[in-house]
Order: C-alpha cells, then sequence, then structure tokens
C-alpha cells in the first residue's frame, strides 16, 4: 500500500479561500500561517461563512516583505488589500473561537476593517481583521476521546484541531455517490476538496474509509496522531463557486450524501476526514511526501470516536441467568417430587 500527500492547503484567514502550496512547516497550532488571521464582529466573536457567506469571495495569498509575513486578501470586485504580519498592536482584542476566550489577539486596523465591510456588503463598521500572536495561548485541543496519543496540544484560530487530513478516495466516493442521483449535473454537482477545507490531502490505492483506522502517521520527516475523525458542518453543502447553498434534495449536497454511509449513530454528525495533532514542530512537510502508517486505532477506539453503537453483553448475560435459574428451579422440583414419601402406601 503505497500512500503520498497530494496537495497541501494553508487558510491564512479563517473561513475565507486558501491558498494551495507545494511545502508547510509544522506549527504547533497548525501549519505556519494556517488560520493565522481570523475575521471577528463587533463583539469579538468570530464569523465564518456558516453566518456570512460573502467571505467565501475573499482570495488570499502570502506574500514576504523585509523579513515579515503577510496576506494579500482580494475579491474580483473589491480589488486586495495587504496586510502585514505585526509584532505588536496599539489595540489588543478579546476574541471568541467556539466558546472559548482567546485574549489580547492584535487588531489589524480600521482599512482592512472596512475593506471586509465592503466586501460584505455593510455601511456601517461592522468587522475586524485579527492576527493571532505567536504570545498567545492555544486553546487546548479535547483529547477524551485518545488513546495512545501522547501529550497535549492546542489550536489557534482553527474550528477544533490544528490539522485536517483527508483522503482522495473518500473525496472519489462521495462524488460516485452524488452521480447515482437522476439529476446529477457534473457541471454543477462535483464536489471538490475546496468543500472539505483539508491541510493534507493523501492518494493512494487505499478503501475510502481506511483512515478511520489510522492512529499514528509518518508524512516525510514529521509524525502525526489522528485523533478523531472530523464532524462535517453546513459549510460543506456552500457551492464554492455560486457560494449558495445546496437545497437538502440537490444532488451535490454533502450532509445528506455523508448521512448515508457515514454517520454511524446518533452520538455523532456524519464524518469525513481526520482531526490531526503533530509534535514534528517546525519539520517541513512537502507534496510527494510518502506517508507510513505507524499504528493503527483498536477496534474498540475506533468504534467510539466513529460514535458507532456496540451491543451490550448485558442482555446476553440477563438471558444466560435466566436459563440457568429457570434449569435450577426445575431441577430442584424434580428432586423433591422423587423424594417425598406418598401420604399412603
Amino acid at each position: 500500500m503505497s500512500l503520498k500527500v497530494k496537495s497541501l492547503f494553508v487558510y491564512p484567514v479563517k473561513s475565507c479561500n486558501g491558498i494551495e502550496v507545494s511545502e508547510a512547516t509544522v506549527g504547533e497550532k497548525g501549519f505556519l500561517y494556517d488560520r493565522y488571521w481570523i475575521i471577528v464582529d463587533g463583539k469579538g466573536n468570530m464569523v465564518t461563512m456558516r453566518q456570512v457567506t460573502e467571505l467565501g469571495r475573499i482570495k488570499t495569498q502570502l506574500v514576504e516583505e523585509d523579513g515579515r509575513t503577510g496576506v494579500v486578501m482580494s475579491t474580483d470586485t473589491n480589488g486586495e488589500i495587504t496586510v502585514m504580519e505585526m509584532d505588536d498592536s496599539e489595540k489588543r482584542v478579546d476574541t471568541t473561537v467556539w466558546g472559548a476566550t482567546m485574549h489580547k489577539a492584535l487588531d489589524c486596523g480600521d482599512e482592512v476593517g472596512a475593506w471586509i465591510d465592503s466586501v460584505v456588503g455593510v455601511n456601517a463598521p461592522t468587522y475586524r481583521l485579527l492576527q493571532c500572536p505567536k504570545d498567545l495561548p492555544g486553546r487546548s485541543v479535547n483529547m477524551l476521546r485518545t488513546e495512545g496519543v501522547p501529550g497535549d496540544f492546542t489550536t489557534g484560530f482553527a474550528d477544533g484541531y490544528p490539522y485536517l487530513l483527508i483522503l482522495q478516495s473518500s473525496i472519489d466516493v462521495v462524488n460516485k455517490e452524488a452521480k447515482e442521483s437522476p439529476s446529477y449535473d457534473s457541471s454543477k454537482n462535483t464536489l471538490d476538496v475546496r468543500r472539505f477545507r483539508p491541510n493534507i490531502l493523501v492518494e493512494g490505492e487505499v478503501p475510502h474509509d481506511d483512515d478511520d483506522e489510522w492512529l499514528q502517521i509518518e508524512v516525510g520527516d514529521a509524525t502525526f496522531y489522528c485523533v478523531t475523525a472530523c464532524e462535517r458542518c453546513v459549510m460543506t453543502t456552500i457551492n464554492p463557486d455560486t457560494l449558495k447553498m445546496d437545497p437538502w434534495l440537490s444532488p451535490s449536497n454533502a450532509i445528506r450524501l455523508l448521512k448515508k454511509y457515514r454517520q454511524f449513530g446518533p452520538k455523532r454528525g456524519p464524518l469525513f476526514g481526520q482531526n490531526c495533532v503533530s509534535s514534528s514542530h517546525k519539520t517541513t512537510v512537502r507534496t510527494g511526501d510518502p506517508i507510513y502508517i505507524k499504528t493503527r486505532k483498536s477496534a474498540e477506539y475506533r468504534d467510539r470516536d466513529l460514535g458507532v453503537e456496540r451491543k451490550s453483553k448485558w442482555p446476553t448475560m440477563c438471558a444466560a441467568a435466566s436459563l440457568t435459574l429457570t434449569a435450577t428451579a426445575a431441577f430442584l422440583a424434580w428432586r423433591r417430587s422423587s423424594t417425598t414419601t406418598p401420604a399412603s402406601a
């Protein structure tokens, strides 16, 4: 089984378009400059395409200038604006990401805030762009489902985990499901990688669900742990070209498709891809790097993670105990009847 990195992606501004890169540096909170900036509202709450689909119009590109890295944000109709990385800011603000407060993020200023307002189409000052400073403590990653993963891990502005890995074979299967619809139109209903926003896209001849079992993998010189399958949300149903959400019965509604074969019980929604962590900080990962599966999850770990409802042994044990008691009672009744002295001889 030969596996390798097909593509690498970095998303400099959370919930905006990402960029495909030939190499990426592993960092504590994700690939370097992945989700390094975030758009928030006036109260510091994160804003994503789930609430404001217009953010999907924003293209991003990383640039270097005088030893600093910045991001160029652009749309087809609003021109572009460049925001350079800051060491400090006159204005630091707290931001909330999935209910967790991250203190003292760097405010990137009024100019880019006004530019985002124009993209979204609001007149009053509404949105701000924040940068994740290097001294900002990350949010702890949920490791409750794990076993065999050493250490504690954090993430920055990403949803829940610093890395997302997806198999190309998984994308191929969901497209095969879409094609089974009588109304399928390849020009409108193809689900490409942009819908699923991975950092690492893997190619190789493996089953579409093989990654459910992966635990420790080596990607080039870096070690990653596949902590938990990724529970997918409505963002997968947003067409990246039209920014319109697929109707439920659309051939390309990813949630409906995934529910058919990637939801295993009521405890978790449809699953697609693996949320990963890594302690191989400052290691460079490249496209074409070989991938080796070092250890696999136990069946119990895998099923618990997927939300598979394992059949309890309790009913079987109760049934066996009931049969034993019944047999014992019958035997005792027979003994009593065979040893009792008749009332008259």
